[in-house]
């Protein structure tokens, strides 16, 4: 029973700032149609180049054209952009990182009515960021949240009923969270209810329900419910003993935290790999074509950056060449995960580089 004591409960979540992606509001029209609706004072055209900005579609990514475009559509008011606009805030993308200012725009957005701004501002009070407010004062924004069908909301209510740090501990209110978080596919609600069967509480113990829960919020990508199956695989309880099955499941969930925590790694294409070791290769000739507006050659240029080849890693660089590659070739997977090991700093001298280095290009220099 020791280990079961351990089995891993899912916390909260909700500090995931950025907006959800743009459903594509001016379908049809291209980049200079939409530009052209924004500066006649469209709205929906407005946040719709903050989006292209943020994402690097149809554009090279640069966060801080996306927060003047962000900010204009706010300022018509749009709440959606309010919401972009306060998670590049809180994380310092193309701006100085202001934990009050993006508290001050989420809850302006959240009192509109916008439900993941609820979820996030019920985060960062229940963390303390950007705000003096007691965490109790959390419960009001993620019930605003789960009652207009945010799961996170309603399972990060679970949790503090469940754990009862913050409010009364409750198992029962609890358990009525997770399941309408659970009826939202949540995995994270399916991996707590699974605990609480396993534990017994506010239910009778239930170690077959429990394996039930944990298998489905296993199918949904949950890593502790990977282990916290293996862990009744290798007790038998609610499931026959199988010691290799709780192994793989063990071997499973590392991989699946150790893959989120690389990011996926940086892909090295085998076109690159062929064109770095091929014999005659100049470095010197990638670094013409890309200066020329070549988008492989930029391409292959920020790999080299990135990976070292030929010349010192530099991850700006890298990202800047990447970038520009990625506007005219529609491949952004690398420049991402790139900056996933880069700090928002780095990532804001990378985007200025961009837009040097395109001034540049247009001008033939």
């Amino acid at each position: 029973m020791q280990k079961l004591l351990k089995l891993g409960l899912t916390t909260l979540t909700g500090l995931a700032l950025l907006t959800p992606n743009f459903a594509g509001a001016q379908a049809g029209l291209s980049l200079e149609d939409i530009v052209l609706l924004a500066e006649n004072s469209n709205v929906v055209a407005q946040y719709s180049l903050g989006e292209a900005y943020r994402k690097g579609d149809g554009v090279a990514q640069d966060y801080a054209e996306a927060i003047l475009w962000y900010k204009t559509a706010s300022d018509n008011g749009s709440i959606d952009a309010k919401f972009a606009l306060g998670g590049l805030t809180a994380e310092g993308l193309g701006t100085d990182r202001n934990l009050k200012n993006a508290f001050s725009l989420f809850e302006s957005a959240a009192s509109a009515g916008h439900p993941q701004s609820a979820l996030v501002l019920g985060t960062m009070i229940e963390k303390g960021l950007g705000t003096d407010k007691t965490p109790k004062e959390a419960v009001s924004w993620y019930e605003r949240a789960a009652e207009k069908g945010v799961a996170d909301g309603a399972t990060n209510l679970g949790v503090l009923y469940q754990t009862g740090e913050i409010v009364t501990q409750d198992f029962s209110v609890a358990q009525i969270w997770y399941k309408r978080a659970a009826s939202l596919g949540d995995a994270r609600a399916l991996n707590n209810l699974g605990v609480m069967f396993m534990r017994g509480e506010g239910v009778e113990q239930d170690p077959k329900q429990a394996a039930e829960f944990f298998k489905a919020a296993m199918e949904k990508g949950s890593t502790e419910a990977m282990t916290n199956l293996g862990s009744l695989y290798e007790s038998a309880l609610g499931v026959p003993l199988d010691e290799a099955k709780a192994k793989a499941l063990y071997r499973q969930a590392a991989e699946a935290t150790r893959n989120k925590r690389t990011a996926s790694g940086l892909p090295n294409s085998e076109e690159i790999t062929k064109i770095v070791s091929a014999p005659g290769f100049n470095k010197r000739d990638v670094q013409r074509a890309a200066q020329a507006g070549d988008a492989r050659a930029q391409y292959v240029l920020g790999h080299l950056h990135m990976n070292g080849w030929g010349t010192p890693q530099d991850y700006v660089s890298a990202y800047a060449w990447l970038n520009l590659a990625g506007a005219g070739l529609s491949e952004t997977s690398v420049r991402d995960s790139l900056a996933k090991r880069m700090t928002s700093s780095q990532i804001n001298s990378a985007q200025a580089l961009s837009r040097d280095l395109e001034t540049a290009i247009s001008n033939g220099e």
